[in-house]
């Protein structure tokens, strides 16, 4: 009998079967492609205080290379910071590492799953941004950062660059939607 998929993408798709959907999840997210039908939805449970992902988990009717995408990246977010992801470049490295080599016609199923997986993460931050309670705007909602702390850090510090702020408030070092905004702060 030959094979559909290489062998480590037949391997994480028989691992996959055993993970479905997060009880309970905080964040939930999808993404779909018009080019072959594939749907996919990730939940996350973060935890609030830590911001540390406790659980993920996905569904899709999607190829084997989506589910052995999908699997690698609940792996490689659970029990992990959030601000330790570094705005996805570390997943998408690791992802594709392990992945090894993915054909050509199958790269826009691995990069459903990052779409799917930000678009869940995109939802924890908004309900944080919504429920933040502080006197002046929330720029950093991964860690809770505030405009005024930014401003004292680069004030006190003389940091010049987003990465500076990041490494003195964490600020931009966990999804990284707010170096922009950071950028703008620091007059870049």
């Amino acid at each position: 009998m030959q094979r559909v998929y290489p062998k480590r993408i037949n391997d994480l798709v028989k691992r996959a079967a055993l993970r479905g959907v997060v009880s309970v999840p905080n964040a939930n997210g999808k993404a779909a492609s018009f080019l072959c039908g594939v749907s996919i939805a990730f939940t996350v449970r973060v935890d609030t205080e830590s911001l540390r992902v406790e659980d993920a988990g996905f569904s899709t009717n999607g190829c084997g290379y989506v589910v052995a995408a999908a699997e690698l990246l609940c792996d490689a977010i659970s029990g992990t910071e959030l601000f330790r992801l570094e705005g996805g470049a570390v997943l998408e490295t690791r992802v594709n590492t392990e992945l090894e080599d993915v054909p050509e016609n199958r790269i826009h199923c691995v990069n459903l799953c990052f779409d799917a997986l930000n678009s869940a993460l995109e939802q924890f931050r908004k309900r944080r941004i919504t429920t933040w309670e502080g006197d002046d705007p929330l720029v950093c909602s991964c860690f809770d950062v505030s405009e005024s702390a930014i401003r004292k850090e680069i004030d006190t510090k003389g940091l010049r660059s987003i990465e500076e702020v990041g490494e003195s408030v964490r600020a931009g070092t966990g999804c990284g939607s707010c170096q922009m905004t950071i950028g703008e702060i620091l007059d870049l």
